[in-house]
């Protein structure tokens, strides 16, 4: 024990050259050596089968032909993130890199080839960490931005703003829940992984959780599902105004390639921190069968015949109560997958209110005014205010008829280009308009001076009476 322990340190140990490893190749822990040694492509290459590839991607820096010789050795998510990519290589292997690592880490995309990927890259990310961003580009896509966080740390101009304003209304709760399914018989992880296909009564249970959605051109929350279609063709999505909730179902979740569609449905599936199990096995579903360090509650359904089903939950230490199924509930067909629903979603939330400085959807949408109205407030009174939602766009009749008297109020805070809220309202020159010009051609103290005083004219009709400011207004 002690021995292996020295050449662990001796492994850890940086700067040894490359012909001291070959003569204690056999000796050496390979792990430290791809983690802590600097090695040539040339020594990478003889040393393939000993070298720990996840190691090496993570800590060693590759040419991409070196990585496309060894496709069937890497692992792509640490290429996307680790490796420093062209934009050649990128669009050439986007059904095998992670697009969600990509736009994080590759950081210095062509805005071409960004545009390019525009149904591959996630956006929120793109918005976010890349740094060849032009204020056109920003402004020709921000639409595709789903997270209300992204666009409050946009740096916008008022004009700018008034075109996106409408994404803020994205800070909805989202969440991103696994459902897997397990056949008679199925104890291991590869072959519960490997069924692209289910029972009748599961897909009547995945129809209820949702709606089924094209991922190709999905434009709510993918929960790091891809657009590319090497994560599946679809997904069930549910939505309401409030929470996204996107669902990834293991069936549904095939790769374009074969040899990779195991270890991409495990990151998948394994970040997720709610399972939803569908075990048709005689024997009871173990959390061990696809171990993870997220899965923090697991929620199992146990057909029982005759359309009726047993619930069992676990959660780890800690985890606060939530409903509204329970631990060995009996729950029938028709109620099943809503109330599945409701307490996946009541479960992650249980969950995110562990998290330190942890903000809830409403929190998040409290922020984002708050950030409105601090980046985009206009300097002007009430006063001012008031006076033009009373007096919303002078056609330009009545300002030619204005220009001979003295200017009001009202008249002041338009001339100083005052933003009229009234003016996005109401059409002021449309016809039988409350508030045409022949009816504004006098100043609100002349027609209140009229119809109070006692010595006015008794030879003036009611209909040549000019209408008060609150008759006017009726």
């Amino acid at each position: 024990m002690s021995e292996k322990v020295e050449w662990d340190e001796v492994s850890r140990d940086r700067g040894m050259p490359e012909s001291l490893i070959r003569k204690l190749k056999d000796k050496v822990n390979w792990e430290k050596i791809s983690e802590f040694q600097e090695l040539s492509e040339k020594f990478i290459l003889e040393f393939k089968d000993k070298v720990n590839w996840e190691k090496i991607l993570e800590f060693q820096t590759l040419t991409e032909k070196l990585i496309l010789m060894h496709d069937h050795k890497v692992f792509w998510p640490a290429i996307s993130r680790y490796q420093k990519l062209s934009d050649k290589f990128i669009f050439e292997n986007v059904g095998k890199l992670d697009m969600d690592l990509v736009s994080e880490y590759q950081d210095k995309m062509n805005i071409n080839t960004i545009e390019k990927l525009e149904t591959s890259v996630n956006w929120n990310k793109i918005y976010s960490h890349q740094k060849n961003l032009t204020s056109e580009f920003v402004m020709k896509h921000v639409e595709k931005i789903t997270d209300c966080k992204v666009m409050r740390n946009l740096k916008l101009s008022d004009e700018e703003f008034i075109k996106v304003y409408r994404q803020l209304k994205l800070c909805r709760d989202t969440h991103k829940i696994a459902v897997i399914y397990v056949a008679i018989g199925q104890e291991d992880k590869n072959s519960i992984l490997s069924n692209l296909g289910a029972s009748l009564e599961f897909e009547e249970f995945v129809a209820g959780l949702g709606w089924e959605v094209e991922l190709e051109n999905h434009p709510g929350f993918l929960g790091g599902l891809q657009r590319n279609k090497s994560t599946g063709d679809t997904a069930p999505y549910y939505a309401t105004p409030f929470t996204e909730v996107i669902f990834h179902v293991s069936t549904r979740m095939s790769t374009i390639f074969e040899a990779d569609t195991i270890h991409k449905k495990v990151c998948h599936l394994g970040n997720d921190e709610v399972h939803i199990v569908w075990c048709e096995h005689t024997r009871d579903y173990r959390k061990e069968i696809i171990a993870t360090e997220f899965c923090d509650v697991l929620i199992v359904i146990y057909p029982l015949g005759g359309r009726m089903y047993r619930i069992h939950i676990s959660r780890k230490l800690g985890i606060p109560f939530f409903g509204p199924l329970f631990n060995g509930a009996i729950v029938g067909h028709k109620v099943l997958p809503g109330l599945v629903r409701a307490t996946a979603i009541n479960a992650n939330r249980a969950k995110r209110s562990l998290i330190s400085l942890y903000m809830n959807y409403f929190e998040e949408r409290h922020k984002s005014l708050e950030t409105i109205v601090q980046n985009h407030k206009d300097q002007t009174t009430f006063e001012q205010f008031a006076a033009s939602v009373y007096s919303p766009a002078p056609s330009k009749t009545y300002a030619a008829s204005r220009s001979s008297g003295p200017p009001s109020r009202a008249d002041s805070s338009c001339s100083k280009g005052i933003p009229n809220l009234a003016a996005a309202l109401l059409d002021a020159h449309s016809k039988g308009s409350a508030y045409s010009p022949s009816m504004r051609s006098r100043t609100v103290s002349q027609s209140t001076a009229e119809d109070v005083s006692p010595h006015s004219s008794p030879q003036v009709s009611l209909r040549d009476r000019p209408l008060s400011s609150s008759q006017s207004q009726t």
